[in-house]
């Protein structure tokens, strides 16, 4: 998390990745003016387009940040996996497992595992130990299917 010494005087913590970028305010109101001074010094001093569409005021467990959400638990906020970045997974073991590929049973467990192993080095630091059981059963299914 980065913070400059500006965001630091209003109370403002940012995260920035690349061009995605999410600030957090205290209010709703505070979160609109940062919102339109935000936008303003993008498009008037750095030239840059702001997308309408991706950026909105809203609170941290609606919101996605580069596949992930945030909610509470026991009075503390724990990170998950977006439900867009879920249904993207499954829609890819889909194509994976699909019947009509031509593929051996063996060929199609190798992709699966290299596919599972990268995706899950990226969503490993969110709590998706129940999601995970529940998926192992769904691509079991697809893979039996498949013999």
């Amino acid at each position: 998390m980065e913070t400059s010494p500006a965001k630091r005087e209003r109370g403002h913590r940012y995260v920035r990745y690349a061009d995605d970028a999410i600030i957090f305010c205290k209010s709703a109101k505070a979160a609109e003016r940062v919102m339109q001074s935000i936008t303003r010094f993008l498009t008037v001093k750095l030239k840059l387009k702001v997308n309408k569409d991706k950026s909105a005021v809203s609170r941290p467990w609606i919101g996605k940040f580069l596949g992930f959400t945030y909610f509470q638990m026991c009075g503390q906020s724990k990170i998950r996996i977006h439900a867009k970045s879920i249904k993207r997974f499954k829609d890819k073991i889909r194509e994976l497992t699909c019947r009509k590929r031509g593929k051996s049973l063996w060929q199609v467990i190798q992709e699966l595992n290299q596919y599972f192993r990268g995706w899950w080095n990226y969503f490993r630091l969110t709590e998706a130990r129940h999601f995970l059981k529940g998926l192992k059963v769904w691509i079991l299914r697809r893979l039996r299917s498949l013999v």
